[in-house]
């Protein structure tokens, strides 16, 4: 592909736009999926025979539709749900969870602690608020992503959408 027109790791909603009209677009989705259909499998297998202990923390609201039971189905098997109380002062819930220490008091988290001892990107901290980054001491080593601290990236693209249908000018013009 000519990087001029199609820069490594920046895609527009034209280039999107462009793919997704492409007559080759459900031969090349057909094509991917195969290709996964094959190595899903094959992945599964390699984890459920040389995988390692994880440390899944879900922490989920009480007003959530769906009961604890219910979440991640797919490991149900494989996992051990370890139901928790929350101190007297809730604030330190998650630092004491995540450092074994308070709010108010400065500790590595799991997470930051397994990263300095495996390889880059094996440990993650995902979350929808911004305060778990703040409390875990994550380090470059730790994969960090925040629905909160990707609220710039969200208003842009929403902002390009928003372009984009100007642009185009009519709804049947902007479906992807």
């Amino acid at each position: 592909m000519n990087e001029k027109n199609w820069p490594r790791r920046h895609f527009t909603l034209d280039q999107v736009d462009f793919l997704n009209r492409s007559p080759r677009y459900p031969e090349w989705r057909k094509a991917v999926a195969d290709i996964f259909a094959r190595l899903d499998p094959l992945l599964e297998d390699e984890i459920t025979r040389a995988g390692h202990s994880r440390l899944v923390v879900v922490i989920a609201p009480t007003e959530l539709p769906v009961g604890p039971d219910r979440m991640w189905l797919r490991i149900r098997q494989q996992w051990k749900r370890i139901p928790l109380e929350a101190p007297e002062d809730v604030a330190d819930y998650l630092p004491l969870l995540l450092t074994g220490a308070g709010r108010k008091d400065a500790a590595g988290s799991i997470a930051a602690k397994y990263a300095t001892k495996g390889e880059a990107y094996n440990a993650w901290a995902v979350e929808a608020g911004g305060s778990l980054a703040d409390i875990a001491g994550i380090t470059e080593r730790v994969v960090a992503l925040s629905y909160e601290r990707l609220r710039d990236y969200r208003a842009r693209l929403m902002s390009e959408v928003r372009q984009h249908r100007r642009d185009a000018g009519s709804p049947r013009a902007t479906a992807i």
